[in-house]
């Protein structure tokens, strides 16, 4: 019979056509790399955050204890001034 294919070999068995094991590996080797990726995504967001938050915090501790600073240096300024008779 050259050439001409017998209807066994076209056709996959039964058995063959309902086997999904392969299927659903691939689907669960899948959802755990997906699962990986968001992982990972998640803890790059948090040291993205954390590594910008953390020189904005020290700024706005700086500028606080610079302006608790200046306050008293204008009270005792005007203190001294009115000792002087200023």
């Amino acid at each position: 019979m050259g050439g001409r294919l017998s209807l066994e070999s076209r056709f996959p068995s039964f058995e063959e056509a309902i086997d999904v094991a392969d299927e659903m590996r691939q689907r669960r080797h899948a959802r755990g790399k997906t699962l990986a990726m968001r992982a990972i995504a998640a803890l790059l967001i948090v040291a993205a955050i954390c590594i910008g938050g953390f020189p904005a915090m020290l700024q706005y501790r700086s500028a606080r204890d610079l302006s608790g600073n200046v306050g008293k240096i204008r009270a005792d300024g005007c203190e001294l001034a009115v000792s002087a008779g200023g």
